[in-house]
């Protein structure tokens, strides 16, 4: 009989002991606050342009509470693409108000220019869809939790990921004969 030489500094049963460990470890810090993905920034929650950017928002897709951590997302990153944000979003939120009907909003947007215009649909977009920007600048910031999902919630089982490549379902099935 040969003697085993255990010189591998981890045994099988302690490899997985340490992995259990950090498995557990790992499930309980998730669930410890303040480590979320969209952790809310104090700052950026207290800024003026922040407040106008929810109201402006909830006025547009018609909802009184929208989740103010998504809102910081699109509004970091929608703030990254236009310098001039603060101002548009307040000369947006004296032109709407809450009461207006979609054809009210409409008429109100026929009256300025293309840039109010372009943030109103930016706005709407990021809301609706979970998507920031377009073309190469395109930013994901919500897929579950995008508007579009609200109103069949009820009835259908949300995508929590995507089923193939982007438009998949805009080419027919492909039958195979048996």
């Amino acid at each position: 009989m040969s003697k085993v030489d255990h010189t591998f500094p981890f045994e099988r049963r302690k490899f997985i002991k340490l992995l259990a460990t950090t498995s557990a470890l790992g499930a309980v810090c998730s669930f410890i606050p303040g480590h979320t993905v969209w952790a809310i920034d104090s700052a950026i929650t207290s800024n003026a342009a922040f407040s106008t950017f929810l109201k402006v928002s909830e006025t547009i897709c018609g909802y009184s509470t929208l989740d103010s951590a998504l809102g910081q997302r699109i509004f970091t990153l929608m703030q990254q693409r236009n310098a001039s944000l603060g101002d548009q979003l307040n000369s947006l939120q004296s032109l709407l108000n809450a009461d207006m009907s979609s054809a009210e909003m409409q008429g109100k947007l026929q009256s300025v220019d293309k840039n109010q215009q372009a943030l109103f649909s930016d706005i709407l977009r990021a809301w609706q869809l979970g998507i920031v920007g377009t073309g190469k600048e395109a930013r994901v910031v919500a897929y579950e939790f995008a508007l579009m999902y609200k109103p069949i919630a009820d009835v259908i089982v949300l995508p929590t990921y995507a089923h193939g490549e982007p438009h998949y379902w805009a080419h027919p099935p492909v039958f195979k004969n048996a």
